[in-house]
């Protein structure tokens, strides 16, 4: 069975879209109960991305693929009668992970001394565009706005097309698995100290540390980075993108030795004795003729074959693919990252697990999503809550 070391920990997750309800659904896959908080109506991303049965009954892909695991509670924080369901629950929690605006989530009461006082065993997350100071604290945000005005999409692209979006939406995941990592740094030090423990995370931050490499060579070298295109970031010029019989092959012969083995395994002997390729220095120099030389050789095969005969050689290279074909790969089969839910039935997905083994275990999601407030009545129940008090809260709309 997989391991699930975080089971026993409950998560109250009032978050949306990607990246907060992604690190939810991280510690959800570790064992912890997660209790995810929605409006009576169901959040935006439910209904929103590529048409299907799925999205409308409330299950769109890019919703479902973080929500698998989690207890749906349907209920109406701003109103006197959710906020104090919330406050019962947040007794119970180890954590809660909220990501609204900053100061939102005061206006409502759930301050941090409110919350300190309420449960001082608490790991409170927020998680925001910005961060919940400096001056850019209060601006709303969505991934490709950080990417715009981090400096990501600056460097992104080719100097003809750049500024480009990176196609997915990587901060927004990069933020859920820095928040999931900041969590269990909180719980480390509560299981030290005992205390209330405040995390700050933003999606501000974690895009620059995406960026660490390069944004240190500004920092520390003066460099001004830009758009390479496919041009490896190491710089080598036996290293990047070529063009192939039927398609492109990425390329990363950085070091010597690799060097070296590339051409013999091109049969290109002569790349190694031309004074102009022999030593890395003078191939910096005549980077554009080693180009052209690789690519004449690439053109005569498929990416395929090349893929092939130098992965064998002990040189980095790899065909160009799709999501489709990357996929379909055996070895993606074969890793267990994605993994269908509740096959056989009419709803049945196919969704993310972890990204790593954890003692030989590949662990993923054991339900399906639920729709809006699926376990409203259930965790209400637990709370105290009578069947005449919920039925008298979804009659006036706090809870769904």
């Amino acid at each position: 069975m997989p391991s699930r070391p975080l089971t026993g920990l409950r998560i109250i997750d009032l978050t949306q879209v990607f990246a907060g309800p992604y690190c939810s659904y991280l510690l959800g896959l570790l064992g912890a109960e997660v209790i995810k908080v929605e409006l009576p109506g169901g959040e935006w991303s439910r209904t929103q991305g590529p048409p299907g049965a799925a999205r409308d009954a409330g299950l769109a892909a890019g919703f479902a693929t973080q929500a698998a695991g989690k207890r749906m509670l349907a209920v109406d924080i701003r109103t006197p009668q959710g906020s104090a369901i919330l406050r019962d629950l947040l007794r119970t929690a180890d954590v809660f992970v909220e990501n609204l605006t900053p100061g939102t989530i005061s206006r409502l009461g759930f301050d941090e001394d409110s919350l300190r006082a309420l449960n001082p065993r608490l790991v409170f997350v927020s998680i925001s565009g910005f961060g919940q100071t400096g001056p850019f604290a209060a601006w709303p945000a969505f991934d490709h706005i950080i990417q715009a005005v981090s400096g990501l999409m600056s460097v992104t692209g080719t100097k003809e097309a750049a500024p480009l979006r990176v196609g997915p939406p990587v901060v927004d995941y990069a933020t859920g698995a820095y928040a999931a990592f900041a969590v269990m740094a909180a719980l480390a030090q509560r299981a030290v100290d005992g205390g209330f423990q405040r995390v700050d995370l933003s999606m501000w931050d974690c895009a620059q540390a995406l960026m660490s490499s390069t944004i240190s060579a500004h920092l520390n070298a003066g460099v001004t980075p830009r758009p390479e295109g496919n041009v490896a970031a190491s710089g080598s010029p036996s290293s990047g993108v070529f063009d192939t019989a039927d398609g492109k092959l990425a390329l990363a012969a950085n070091f010597e030795p690799q060097y070296r083995r590339l051409c013999v395994a091109l049969g290109r002997g002569d790349l190694l004795t031309d004074p102009r390729f022999a030593e890395r220095a003078t191939r910096l120099v005549h980077a554009d003729a080693l180009r052209t030389e690789l690519s004449t050789t690439f053109a005569a095969r498929p990416a395929a074959a090349w893929e092939a005969l130098l992965m064998t050689a002990d040189v980095p290279a790899g065909r160009v693919r799709t999501i489709p074909e990357a996929v379909a790969e055996p070895h993606t089969t074969a890793r267990g990252v994605w993994q269908a839910v509740a096959p056989g039935e009419s709803m049945a997905m196919t969704l993310p697990g972890l990204p790593f083994r954890l003692n030989g275990s590949v662990t993923g999601p054991s339900a399906m999503p639920g729709g809006v407030g699926t376990d409203t009545d259930a965790v209400l129940l637990a709370l105290g809550r009578t069947v005449a008090e919920i039925e008298t809260l979804r009659r006036d709309g706090v809870v769904g």
